[in-house]
């Protein structure tokens, strides 16, 4: 019998129980506009389009934020201690989408995505919004799978607001023929929810507060599959 350290397929449990490979591709972004177009009659356009239009999410490793080291010496020997809090709280989600023009000329992502920015600030007029018009109502699911639809994990993402205009539209080049423009747009995100198959929330799914004493593991029929929603 091969033994366990000898490099063959056979002494791997992840190639014998065909584990399946973790894949950045199988992922959906949905996006919720704040209630401020809503409450005013303002037409944002069509944002289930965006969900066609996406092509990649950065920022992501916030859900999980970092905590620094604290140093203390005696003499030239060092010793170690988690800091008092973390650096940040908050994630910083960059969202790249391409772009289309539909048959009224309307570069219809770019127009929705700077309609939500001009909440933020409206370069036209000067306008500034406070942060309950700018962000309050939106939401962001992501929701990540494997091949057969099966969801491993879902991060809500609550009142977030552009924290840049979309960028990249305004790059010419009559050298870039071959190529199709995108935009990315940042946005600053002070609240989630990440539920994750094999972990724990500690969120009260009814009033939405933290709560040490619940415990709700995630299990494969918490989450879902895709492919029936």
């Amino acid at each position: 019998m091969a033994l366990k350290h000898y490099s063959h397929y056979r002494n791997s449990e992840a190639a014998t129980n065909m584990y399946e490979v973790v894949s950045p591709a199988l992922f959906e972004a949905e996006i919720t506009f704040p209630d401020y177009f809503r409450n005013n009659g303002m037409n944002v356009g069509n944002t289930s389009l965006l969900l066609e239009h996406i092509r990649s999410i950065t920022g992501l490793d916030g859900v999980t934020p970092t905590i620094s080291n604290v140093v203390q010496k005696y003499k030239y020997a060092e010793r170690h201690y988690a800091a008092a809090g973390p650096d940040k709280t908050s994630l910083e989600l960059t969202i790249t989408y391409t772009l289309n023009i539909n048959h009224a000329h309307e570069n219809y992502v770019y127009n929705m995505l700077r309609k939500w920015y001009d909440l933020v600030y409206n370069p036209q007029n000067g306008q500034t919004l406070v942060k309950k018009d700018y962000a309050g109502g939106s939401r962001l699911y992501i929701t990540e799978y494997d091949r057969d639809g099966a969801i491993w994990r879902k991060i809500t993402c609550m009142n977030f607001f552009p924290s840049t205009p979309p960028t990249g539209l305004n790059d010419d080049n009559y050298d870039s023929t071959g190529d199709a423009k995108t935009v990315s747009i940042t946005f600053i995100v002070d609240d989630w929810v990440e539920e994750t198959i094999g972990m724990t929330q500690y969120r009260d799914p009814s009033s939405g507060l933290i709560d040490d004493n619940l415990y709700v593991p995630y299990n494969a029929s918490t989450l879902g599959n895709i492919y029936n929603q």
